[in-house]
């Protein structure tokens, strides 16, 4: 969220753009999906995740698929997209 309210939504002289940020939960079966939405300006042309040097980035990625054996993936969806869909066990 806190890359989507810094990046998205860049200044233009003094003043910030305006968006949204939207973020979603779900659960399908033994998978939470996570999603983090905006409106912004969306991912810069031939971004990779696998390519990026961004220190938050890195550190959630790498929380999410060794940490928790998930996977992040972010995509432009008329800003950016970012979903992690993550393990959980059913409660007994």
């Amino acid at each position: 969220m806190q890359n989507a309210v810094d990046h998205a939504f860049p200044f233009d002289g003094d003043l910030r753009q305006e968006g949204h940020v939207q973020v979603r939960l779900d659960r399908q079966g033994d998978v939470l999906i996570v999603e983090v939405i905006d409106d912004g300006i969306g991912l810069r042309p031939g971004f990779s995740l696998e390519e990026s040097r961004g220190l938050g980035l890195s550190i959630v990625q790498t929380l999410v698929t060794t940490e928790l054996g998930g996977s992040l993936a972010m995509h432009n969806d008329h800003g950016t997209r970012v979903s992690l869909r993550i393990p959980v066990q059913a409660v007994s």
